[in-house]
């Protein structure tokens, strides 16, 4: 592949977004995760990730890779968009979590005013879940919930974005396959299945995340 801008891997794929805004994705489709409006056990080589079915996804600045889906934020707008297994279920099939997309779709975080999840500046993804930073410090959380990953205090999955129990506003997150952590730079809030609520861990200078 050529002219990449930026590159991400994770799980079994990798994705690339290229100097000219396209975006390129290869490696294990059975979920639809590649994005090139396939199903397929497997992508060898390259593929550009559609936004329909004759129009590729551009514009894209981040890409956060999970276990069955990935999931972006575009260039302009900071919409959040997803493809793969479908985290919310709120875009064309409102209520089936487990939706297979094998093209991008835009997550909305309002399914009664179809309200965008919008001002996004940063996103990770898990295993069935993902967490996305906005403009302001806050942090969403969305999908699969059975090990309270989405860090709201409850054991039950979310079609729409919810509120993770933060206290401060933050400038980073990274998930595990069953917890996020997110760091304001002086402290880290950890959230899983045995801590329902979320605790907090002072961390040295050194270990700044």
């Amino acid at each position: 592949i050529h002219n990449a801008a930026k590159i991400f891997a994770g799980y079994n794929n990798t994705a690339v977004i290229k100097t000219d805004g396209s975006t390129w994705a290869w490696g294990d489709n059975a979920s639809g995760q590649v994005g090139n409006n396939n199903n397929g056990t497997i992508v060898p080589v390259p593929a550009q990730v559609m936004y329909s079915e004759d129009a590729p996804l551009i514009d894209m600045r981040e890409i956060s890779i999970g276990e069955t889906s990935m999931t972006a934020i575009d260039l302009y707008d900071q919409d959040v968009w997803v493809w793969g297994t479908n985290l919310n279920a709120i875009t064309d099939n409102a209520g089936q979590l487990d939706t297979v997309y094998y093209t991008a779709h835009q997550v909305y975080e309002s399914i009664e005013d179809s309200t965008m999840l919008g001002d996004a500046i940063g996103l990770s993804s898990g295993s069935g879940f993902a967490v996305v930073l906005l403009e302001t410090g806050r942090v969403k959380s969305i999908g699969k919930n059975d090990e309270s990953q989405l860090g709201n205090g409850l054991l039950i999955d979310s079609e729409v974005p919810v509120d993770v129990g933060l206290d401060r506003n933050v400038r980073t997150v990274m998930i595990g396959n069953a917890y996020i952590e997110a760091a304001d730079g002086t402290h880290r809030v950890d959230y899983n299945k045995d801590n329902l609520i979320p605790y907090e861990v002072n961390v040295k200078q050194s270990e700044k995340l």
